[in-house]
């Protein structure tokens, strides 16, 4: 039996949906985005008002009061809704294929922050690192994040490196890594076998937002060699599970995607 107060659970889904969307909404928008009642959404709406949380504009519409966005973790942000949401989809991925799931965001410096981790069991396996970050320039969540941003972006952040070998196998050249991003939009994933630590490849799939841009990136590690098994499978699951998790974030309502021209195709 649940203990959870839908109130609470209620009010707590308002307040990531506005976080998310970062821009004004309607009573409409909030009851059908959550699937709530008109009524109850407009009374809680009205009691996030009253306490700060969200201030009424002009035209009845609401946003994110500036009370509330003076604070960067006031509500757990990015990583604490993506966290809570692909969880289910993380354990799933472990019950299945049995290897370490990995689930990351990129940081203002374009590190790739490990937000959550499901640890394989098998005594052969992965290891997930405890370093809260790892490079994107040669990770596999840093190349399927990477892989749907603008060009000149990811060029200036090369640019900002110096950028070693950690094994090799791994693609240092700006010509190179580029080519191999240019697959990977085209793809939907990314690969990584033994660039980053020799022994251990990767697949993964980035989490899209409805602007087609990266907020997320779910990832399978395993040890080389069981690697090229179950590839395919893997594939497919991933993408799976990254869909999934992208339509319980971004307005459920919404069942499609805007068509977006990348410098990576054509």
């Amino acid at each position: 039996m649940t203990t959870a107060v839908k109130s609470a659970v209620r009010t707590l889904r308002i307040l990531e949906l506005f976080s998310n969307i970062n821009k004004e909404l309607t009573l409409r928008d909030v009851s059908k985005a959550l699937a709530l009642p008109k009524s109850s959404a407009y009374m809680l709406l009205c009691t996030l008002v009253e306490e700060q949380y969200l201030e009424e504009t002009t035209n009845g519409a609401y946003k994110i009061s500036d009370f509330a966005s003076i604070s960067q973790s006031w509500i757990g942000g990015w990583a604490g809704m993506i966290r809570r949401i692909a969880a289910p989809e993380m354990d799933r991925l472990l019950e299945q294929f049995g290897h370490s799931v990995v689930l990351g965001r990129l940081t203002k410096s374009f590190d790739v922050q490990i937000i959550d981790a499901r640890q394989s069991v098998s005594e052969m396996s992965y290891r997930v690192g405890e370093k809260p970050t790892i490079p994107s320039w040669c990770s596999c969540m840093g190349h399927a994040m990477l892989s749907k941003m603008p060009e000149q972006e990811i060029k200036i952040y090369l640019r900002t490196l110096n950028r070693k070998k950690f094994t090799p196998k791994t693609t240092t050249s700006t010509k190179d890594i580029m080519l191999k991003l240019k697959q990977w939009h085209l793809c939907g994933y990314a690969l990584n076998i033994d660039e980053r630590i020799d022994g251990a490849s990767g697949i993964a799939v980035p989490i899209l937002n409805l602007n087609l841009k990266p907020v997320a990136a779910i990832n399978i590690v395993m040890l080389t060699p069981r690697f090229h098994a179950q590839k395919s499978k893997i594939i497919k699951a991933l993408k799976s599970a990254a869909e999934n998790i992208e339509k319980s974030i971004f307005l459920p309502s919404v069942n499609t995607k805007p068509e977006m021209k990348s410098w990576l195709i054509g």
